[in-house]
């Protein structure tokens, strides 16, 4: 069946990722790949050697060989497949039918997309499924301190102030930013001014954007542009979470209802009582477009905003 977690929680409840001295078929679906390699190593190999494969090479006959029809090429070894999103939907029947039973080795499989194949297994009372979420915008002193744990390492106060303050809120900068550290300062403690010069301000605040977007769209489109580095998954994030952000301004019902508000939805029905709806569904629409083209790294989605802002 299937579980949500956030990345920190679920390493809290699964240290090793899958459960020791417990043969099964676990399945992961995480989008993210410096969680989904975390989430990877925190197997234990020790005790358990896996066979790996990528999802293309996963087919019927590997896995009838390997968990129904044991023959002299089978073994004891566990199968770790990754990009499973590649593995064929003609595999699914052999599932649905009970036919792959894992009593005594253990198959888990990686998916970064979300398939077909991934949703039916994932309803099987035999099958342990996950899927790891991307952390909020708003999480990232957790998802520092996450990423601090999963490279055994701790910094001092000063040291996350500064990361947190002039990074990217995403696994990608705070990893990188831990190679940098451990590649400079493997044997002396971290100095705040040398990191400082190894470090250039990547960070740009979402809420800071946001309120741009209200003071003036073509500012917010013009300010993007700006970015030197044209990185397609930090604008995904943004474009992904500008929708989410006008669909709650726009129906702000279930937040009325609410008995306590933070900060943010208090800004949410504000926003509501002063935008112009239409135009915000506009927006809507030219988010969504963009993001599609942000996931498939669209190459002149650049010349869309350039075009975007002409006309406005």
């Amino acid at each position: 069946m299937l579980s949500k977690f956030l990345p920190w929680d679920f390493v809290s409840h699964y240290p090793t990722t899958i459960v020791e001295n417990k043969p099964g078929i676990y399945l992961y679906y995480i989008n993210n790949p410096y969680t989904q390699m975390i989430v990877g190593k925190n197997i234990p190999t020790k005790d358990i050697v896996f066979n790996v494969y990528s999802g293309n090479e996963v087919t019927r006959d590997l896995l009838e060989t390997e968990f129904v029809n044991l023959s002299f090429f089978s073994n004891q070894n566990s199968l770790k497949v990754i990009n499973g999103e590649q593995i064929s939907e003609n595999v699914l029947e052999l599932f649905l039918d009970g036919k792959i039973s894992a009593n005594e080795k253990s198959l888990v499989i990686f998916f970064s997309k979300k398939t077909k194949l991934f949703t039916e297994l994932s309803k099987l009372e035999n099958v342990e499924a996950f899927e790891i979420e991307e952390a909020r915008f708003w999480e990232g002193q957790k998802l520092w301190q996450f990423a601090q744990k999963s490279y055994h390492v701790t910094y001092s106060r000063e040291v996350s102030h500064f990361i947190l303050e002039n990074l990217e809120h995403n696994l990608e900068s705070f990893v990188w930013a831990i190679n940098l550290i451990q590649l400079h300062f493997s044997e002396r403690p971290v100095v705040l001014n040398e990191l400082k010069e190894l470090l250039t301000k990547q960070r740009w605040d979402t809420f800071d954007l946001m309120d741009l977007f209200y003071e003036n769209p073509r500012t917010f489109f013009a300010e993007l542009l700006k970015r030197e580095d044209w990185d397609y998954e930090w604008f995904r994030s943004i474009f992904s979470f500008m929708q989410g952000h006008l669909q709650k301004v726009l129906n702000p019902e279930e937040l009325e209802l609410k008995a306590k508000l933070n900060k943010y939805d208090q800004q949410i029905l504000d926003l509501s009582k002063r935008v112009n709806s239409k135009e915000m569904l506009k927006y809507l629409k030219v988010f969504s477009g963009l993001e599609i083209k942000s996931k498939a790294s669209h190459p002149f989605i650049r010349d869309d905003i350039k075009l975007l802002l002409l006309n406005m």
